[in-house]
């Protein structure tokens, strides 16, 4: 499946491109955007070629899963300010799932992009005759403890928090039938 470029009402989302790099960057390397996850690097130029390269190309290298990556633009600017993500995959009692990550630069934040972001890429994937093809049933999200900011986007989106800890991050999960959610 391809990634189609989505538009919110302030935020144009471009599928990712190994040319995206030179522009993300300098916006990964601020070492505040990793205040969750001090142990992570903050990418090279020709790592996040190389990452984006593999993003790009929407499938996991098993074939398992299909890969969504949008870098997130301020329309106003024009400036990249940030990137969503949605991997797609079959849970093991059938159902599509879509795991969710957002980042918006450290520049950008407190001015809602990453909610509205988030909720065009739930809305983009979710549900019979979905924009992406995917026509998930369940949205999930893993955000480390504490992060009050990533647990209000997750919360506008519609996910709950489960008990559920995987890697030291909490799941927050869509009900399981996505007409049920208000």
């Amino acid at each position: 499946m391809s990634t189609p470029p989505l538009r919110t009402d302030r935020l144009d989302l471009e599928p990712v491109s190994p040319a995206h790099a030179d522009e993300m960057v300098d916006l990964l390397a601020d070492r505040r955007l990793y205040a969750f996850y001090d142990d992570e690097a903050s990418p090279t130029l020709d790592e996040l070629r190389l990452r984006y390269a593999r993003q790009a190309a929407g499938l996991s290298p098993d074939g398992l899963e299909v890969w969504h990556t949008w870098i997130v633009r301020e329309r106003a600017s024009g400036s990249a300010c940030g990137f969503v993500q949605a991997t797609v995959r079959v849970d093991d009692t059938g159902r599509s799932v879509a795991e969710l990550a957002w980042v918006v630069g450290s520049a950008y934040q407190g001015r809602g992009y990453a909610r509205e972001a988030a909720a065009g890429v739930h809305d983009a994937v979710t549900g019979p005759g979905s924009v992406s093809g995917d026509d998930v049933d369940i949205t999930i999200a893993h955000i480390a403890p504490g992060h009050t900011a990533s647990e209000s986007v997750a919360r506008a989106i519609g996910l709950e928090l489960t008990a559920e800890i995987h890697d030291g991050e909490r799941r927050w999960q869509s009900a399981a039938d996505p007409t049920s959610r208000t």
